[in-house]
């Protein structure tokens, strides 16, 4: 069974963080884009911001 396709929208707040690592180990999706607004940081400047990781 091929895996589902996800994006995640929010990608670099707290809940968005949550849900690209619970997606991202999940063996049912692959996570291929995560979107942010704008004027947010990239992705790794908020995992290093927050302290998080993937």
């Amino acid at each position: 069974m091929s895996k589902l396709k996800v994006a995640i929208v929010g990608a670099t707040g707290m809940a968005g963080q949550q849900f690209v690592q619970a997606l991202s180990q999940h063996p049912i999706f692959e996570v291929v884009q995560m979107v942010t607004s704008k004027n947010k940081d990239t992705y790794q400047d908020a995992l290093t911001e927050s302290d998080g990781g993937v």
